[in-house]
């Protein structure tokens, strides 16, 4: 003996919002967490806008902090090179005409100021990247770090074989 019950359209308002009466209409703006969807939206704005500000001020204190480092890298090795010729023995600059000297000095120097420090910040940030990506896929996927292992081994070698053969290359160069 089953007996059926049967909910009126009044019971099913009931049960489905105890505030909302047949004169009462439902509004878009229902509250979400405490807000209302319009006051939310601005609270999601005013977060993001905050971390934007926050990401351009660390950006900024990030590339005066680089550049810092690098001016006073640059004035050491100067210094230091300056130094090192200023005390080279006599027959050194007999040897060697005063241009070359000048020539290699400054081309050193070039290198130094305006090629390193923006390869060394490239690969500072892509090795972060790099990391973060290879930290990711070892998480969701743990025998993808037999793989990486593997082609760690390779990249060195490829590696070694490349900066043999450059190095004999900017010696012909040089």
């Amino acid at each position: 003996n089953t007996t059926a019950t049967y909910l009126t359209n009044e019971d099913v308002g009931n049960i489905i919002d105890r505030d909302v009466s047949p004169n009462k209409s439902v509004s878009l703006n229902e509250t979400f967490f405490g807000y209302t969807s319009i006051e939310a939206n601005e609270h999601y704005i005013i977060i993001y806008t905050v971390f934007i500000i926050c990401s351009v001020i660390l950006t900024s204190a990030r590339s005066l902090l680089y550049y810092k480092v690098c001016m006073n890298a640059s004035i050491n090795l100067h210094n230091t090179m300056f130094l090192n010729v200023l005390q080279a023995p006599m027959r050194f600059f007999d040897t060697n005409p005063s241009g070359r000297i000048l020539n290699r000095f400054s081309k050193d120097m070039g290198a130094v100021d305006e090629l390193l420090p923006r390869a060394a910040l490239d690969a500072i940030q892509i090795f972060l990247v790099m990391s973060g990506i290879l930290v990711m896929v070892f998480i969701v996927t743990p025998w993808m770090i037999a793989v990486a292992v593997v082609l760690g081994i390779l990249f060195y070698y490829f590696r070694v074989v490349y900066l043999s053969s450059a190095q004999d290359i900017k010696r012909l160069e040089g």
